[in-house]
């Protein structure tokens, strides 16, 4: 009995317009970057990836109340007929709520929701109608009390497609009020209540890129875009998971796909120019050709937010943590500041050419020199010898004498090796040298006296 009248007061409250004056930001907030209407069931569905434990966070409890636990629709006390009757009814007006939403009518549908939770209190459409009218108004908290409320009614009361949108409505309001680990858990969450929900799966991706598992995040945005070839926000965010992959071309491909489905949509315009800043080198594009394309793109994303701004008052950047903000991903101001870093980029590569010119001048004027001086020097070598020549020993070759306008650059002589010095050897002793014997005179012979 007490889980009902925790129920009866939330949808009491809803009912009243009752508003928390914590649910009043200073500013509207922004609506969703990534759309909450995703593709339904294919006749073919592929298979999820897997993403391992779940780990999925319980449902945040009420403001200044305990969480109620899974409420059980009791039938003791009311005909089963007659509540199938009143549900019915209820979803037709609902359903009414959900159009006038689509269409951005907040107030009227804000209106035929509470019409529709007074025919039944458990129509969990209305109540997420109810979530995201307070969420486009800024009242964050009370669309995450509304989401909590449908997350204690009974899953098997509940569609599987609402149970979905309500963990994925919710991981929004958590976004917002700075938790984005329990935002992550609420779109995997979605993703696990409803495998066909292509919402719930960009959305799950986008966070995974935004935690830089990003291996991940493109398992789980293929899957997406599986499911839903049409979806543009899902090419959007497999882009940037493939160009933060450094795999270019695959980014590019799907940013062209998301072109394709809106040519003049600024956010694949941006993308598509900081793809092109990022990549270097980018397979088949010159360093110029790549920064151009850049600018390009980039100016385009300017334009188009010049000539449609955004509608209603100024919104502010998401919160991060208690008295934190985070500058807004995507901004007039960023893109402008990349046309500079783009533009300078332009101006290195251009003075780079420049040097590049002149030493290939420089090379090829040296080159020529060296050819018309070595004609006029040598001649042509013979074909016998298939070398250089040498000159003869003892005789020196004529040298000519440079023409004096066109100095011959003197080419550095290679380095001979110097020979190594041998060792002192220690002086012998002299020996005296043998002296030659004078010739000598023949002595005069004397007269033989005769004997007598």
């Amino acid at each position: 009995m007490m889980r009902r009248k925790v129920v009866r007061f939330v949808v009491a409250a809803c009912l009243a317009g009752v508003s928390l004056s914590a649910c009043k930001p200073e500013a509207a907030p922004e609506p969703p970057k990534l759309p909450d209407e995703g593709g339904g069931a294919t006749e073919k569905a592929p298979k999820p990836p897997s993403l391992g434990p779940s780990g999925e966070e319980a449902p945040a409890p009420s403001v200044g109340q305990q969480a109620p636990e899974p409420i059980q629709p009791s039938v003791q006390d009311r005909d089963p007929e007659e509540e199938k009757r009143k549900m019915s009814l209820s979803r037709q007006t609902s359903a009414k709520a959900r159009k006038l939403l689509r269409q951005g009518k907040l107030d009227d549908a804000l209106l035929q929701a509470r019409e529709a939770l007074r025919i039944h209190e458990l129509n969990t459409e209305a109540m997420l109608v109810l979530a995201e009218v307070f969420y486009k108004q800024g009242k964050f908290e009370l669309a995450q009390t509304v989401t909590s409320t449908i997350l204690s009614v009974d899953k098997k009361v509940v569609p599987a497609r609402e149970l979905s949108e309500a963990h994925n409505l919710r991981g929004f309001t958590l976004l917002e009020l700075g938790r984005p680990e329990a935002a992550t858990k609420s779109f995997r969450a979605a993703a696990e209540a409803d495998a066909t929900n292509v919402a719930a799966w960009n959305n799950l991706g986008a966070r995974y890129i935004r935690r830089g598992d990003i291996k991940t995040a493109i398992s789980v945005l293929e899957y997406a875009v599986e499911l839903d070839p049409a979806s543009y926000k899902a090419r959007l965010n497999l882009g940037a998971a493939y160009r933060a992959a450094r795999r270019w071309q695959d980014a590019q491909a799907q940013f062209i796909k998301a072109l394709e489905r809106k040519p003049d949509d600024p956010l694949a315009h941006f993308n598509l120019g900081l793809l092109y800043l990022d990549a270097d080198p980018f397979p088949g594009l010159g360093t110029m050709a790549r920064l151009e394309k850049a600018i390009s793109h980039l100016t385009k994303y300017r334009e188009l937010v010049t000539q449609h701004p955004p509608q209603g008052p100024p919104r502010r950047p998401p919160a991060v943590g208690r008295g934190k903000q985070a500058p807004e991903p995507v901004s007039v101001e960023r893109a402008e500041a990349y046309i500079i870093v783009a533009k300078k980029g332009i101006e290195r590569e251009k003075r780079r050419l420049e040097r590049e010119k002149k030493r290939k001048e420089r090379a090829a004027k040296k080159q020529k020199e060296a050819a018309g001086a070595e004609a006029k020097t040598g001649g042509e070598p013979s074909g016998e010898q298939g070398g250089s020549q040498t000159a003869p020993e003892g005789k020196k070759p004529e040298s000519k004498k440079p023409d004096p306008k066109k100095p011959e650059p003197k080419k550095p002589e290679p380095k001979k090796p110097e020979p190594k010095k041998p060792e002192p050897k220690k002086p012998e002793p002299k020996k005296p040298e043998p002296k030659k014997p004078e010739p000598k005179k023949p002595e005069p012979k004397k007269p033989k006296t005769p004997k007598g």
